[in-house]
């Protein structure tokens, strides 16, 4: 998993342990580890909910790893900047702390390896929300906008657009290309 050094791999197989029967469940070893969401409601009213102490050395390592991924563009450092934005960074800390003790959870269970592709899919329901959110931000700035199904969206990425590469370089070419085309078929207005 990305943020994972042979320290951070040995600190858990020595607070966790490699027998998953002896922990339950992603939420009971979450909320052993101090990283469950708090949760404060009654009759209708959410007050602040505060996450508990728990094993604060386990607590320690998660939350460390979580800083490790802030930066690379991972699904687990895309999340930590998305939650950064809204709530904080430490808080953010703690979110994709939790998110990484189900995810250890679940390869445990099924005894296999990270695979980025598994986490990185967006379902519908958050395709349809990002794409609402987007559509807003534009009205806001007062654009009116339509919208067409493009099959192929090529982003920018940081390699390809760096000045010291060559302006040769034909990955670069091809991505600009592909951006002109993706910017003629949404009308902004």
């Amino acid at each position: 998993m990305p943020g994972v050094s042979e320290m951070t791999a040995r600190a858990l197989i020595a607070e966790i342990g490699l027998d998953r029967r002896r922990v339950g469940s992603a939420s009971r070893l979450a909320s052993w580890a101090g990283l469950a969401p708090g949760n404060n409601e009654s009759a209708g009213k959410r007050r602040k909910g505060r996450t508990r102490t728990g094993h604060r050395y386990l607590r320690r390592v998660l939350v460390q790893w979580a800083w490790a991924t802030r930066k690379p563009s991972t699904f687990l450092g895309r999340t930590f900047r998305r939650l950064e934005a809204r709530l904080g960074s430490k808080k953010a800390a703690r979110a994709v702390a939790h998110k990484i003790v189900v995810i250890l959870d679940h390869l445990l269970l099924e005894g296999t390896l990270y695979e980025e592709e598994r986490y990185d899919r967006l379902l519908p329901t958050q395709e349809e929300r990002e794409r609402k959110r987007a559509i807003k931000a534009l009205e806001r700035l007062g654009f009116s906008v339509t919208l067409a199904k493009v099959t192929e969206v090529h982003w920018r990425s940081a390699q390809c657009c760096q000045p010291w590469r060559s302006l040769s370089h034909p990955i670069r070419k091809d991505h600009h290309a592909r951006e002109r085309l993706v910017s003629t078929e949404i009308g902004i207005s």
